[in-house]
């Protein structure tokens, strides 16, 4: 597998997202679609404070820009983000108490 810049990996995500389900309720027009997942998918990246978590002997970590809720906010509009995100806060007790990948971020470019 070669490697890819992080520009590259948010384009093949975005293209390979476009049609999910999930994102055309995120953000119904097709047009502007491709774009917002662009931007959300920048937002896992380790530069964002994504990517695997690191201890830090305790010390609190400034705010890292952009946050999800933000990019929502900003792709979405206010109303829509604090709907949206009170749908998918039920989510949050789902997930298992221990150490785990997610694989929501494995696409392939559908060209």
């Amino acid at each position: 597998m070669a490697d890819i810049s992080a520009a590259e990996a948010r384009t093949l995500l975005a293209r390979a997202f476009a049609d999910d389900p999930l994102m055309a309720w995120f953000y119904p027009d097709d047009d502007v679609r491709p774009h917002a997942c662009a931007a959300m998918w920048q937002w896992p990246a380790p530069e964002h404070g994504g990517g695997p978590e690191l201890e830090d002997g305790g010390e609190p970590e400034p705010e890292r820009l952009p946050t999800l809720g933000g990019l929502m906010t900003a792709l979405m509009g206010p109303e829509r983000a604090a709907r949206i995100g009170g749908a998918m806060s039920g989510l949050g007790g789902l997930r298992p108490e221990t150490p785990h990948a997610y694989l929501h971020l494995l696409g392939v470019d559908p060209r």
